[in-house]
């Protein structure tokens, strides 16, 4: 399996694989893809990521599991974070439902060591 470099060759690869939906202006809590509905209020937070950079940038990235127990990401954004938009002046956001997988894989990615153990409980230690 290819190991992205970044955060966003992963967000990249994702959005190739599976698309996403793209939201205008911030996320809803709830919104319905390919007939299953997506609920923030009903769903768990696993894990959140914010970051505002000197140029401006911004980033908010937040991993849920349903109570299906399937997980998605809501990922948003202001600034010209690659996988968000191409309007700079414009805040956007993706819905984009995540596998068991890609779900451990973000939480590697942004170093949330602890919401990965609590999620998935504690790795092979070497």
């Amino acid at each position: 399996m290819h190991m992205p470099t970044s955060v966003e060759e992963f967000l990249l690869g994702l959005l190739q694989r599976h698309g996403s939906e793209l939201l205008e202006g911030h996320a809803p809590s709830r919104r319905i893809i390919t007939g299953k509905l997506y609920d923030t209020r009903q769903s768990r937070l696993i894990g959140q990521f914010i970051h505002t950079s000197e140029d401006g940038q911004h980033t908010d990235e937040r991993l849920y599991m349903a109570s299906s127990g399937r997980y998605f990401l809501i990922f948003e954004g202001y600034g010209s974070a690659v996988y968000l938009n191409d309007d700079v002046d414009r805040f956007s956001g993706h819905l984009l439902p995540m596998s068991d997988d890609d779900a451990m894989e973000w939480l590697e990615l942004r170093n949330l060591t602890d919401e990965y153990i609590k999620a998935f409980g504690e790795p092979e230690v070497v």
